[in-house]
């Protein structure tokens, strides 16, 4: 009888500190849960992007390739991971001219595009590289080589190799036809002026002679005057 009662305490307890522990869970502050749901910062809206052909020609070209392959795809692209977000290309054409292509770029500014694909051409590129940089934009380039432009610290990416190893090509291709010296006509602009600077050391430094260097105008058409100063 004695365990009996005991055993009817024991129970009791226990049926006790099992209640006393339901009751004070339920009473115990409800932690608050943080859940973190990821939003895409640009959802929403539309980015706009800059493309800048370097010539009508190109122009013939570019609107295909960028309006049906590249704005398609990162749209498609964006639709796929989910994010509530348009691309969108705004082209234009810098007919030939780094001046032009300067004021395409400084258009793109005012419209609030700060990325853009342009820079064809070294001259272009060039011409716009300091507003770029000033203004934080960010100029893609799949087509400029001058040496001339690979400078730390500024806003080209270029998708193309430079052209330093081009010149002591055209040295050595020289030197191997037995050609010890050259009259050198050349483009001026920052491509042209890129090879030439590396050009006429490699020529030298192989034992050859650089009789005359004529720069001319990128807009030359007619040769003439310069053809009589060589």
């Amino acid at each position: 009888m004695e365990q009996t009662n005991y055993t009817m305490v024991a129970i009791a307890a226990v049926v006790c500190l099992i209640i006393g522990g339901v009751v004070g869970m339920q009473m115990a502050p409800t932690e608050t849960e943080t859940i973190e749901v990821e939003v895409a910062p640009l959802a929403g809206t539309t980015v706009q992007l800059g493309y800048i052909a370097s010539t009508t020609v190109a122009l013939e070209t570019t609107d295909p390739l960028v309006k049906d392959i590249m704005e398609f795809d990162y749209n498609a692209y964006s639709d796929k991971l989910g994010y509530d977000i348009e691309f969108e290309y705004l082209i234009d054409c810098a007919d030939s001219q780094a001046a032009i292509h300067l004021e395409k770029v400084q258009g793109f500014k005012s419209m609030d595009v700060n990325i853009f694909i342009g820079g064809g051409w070294s001259s272009q590129a060039s011409a716009a590289l300091s507003y770029c940089t000033d203004n934080d934009m960010l100029m893609w380039s799949s087509s400029s080589t001058s040496p001339l432009l690979a400078l730390e610290g500024d806003n080209l990416f270029r998708m193309c190799p430079t052209d330093v190893i081009q010149a002591p090509a055209i040295a050595e291709m020289l030197w191997s036809h037995g050609i010890k010296a050259i009259v050198i006509m050349y483009r001026a602009d920052p491509w042209a002026d890129g090879i030439y600077n590396f050009l006429v050391p490699a020529f030298e430094a192989k034992g050859g002679v650089v009789l005359e260097s004529i720069r001319y105008a990128g807009e030359a058409m007619e040769f003439a005057n310069y053809l009589q100063a060589a």
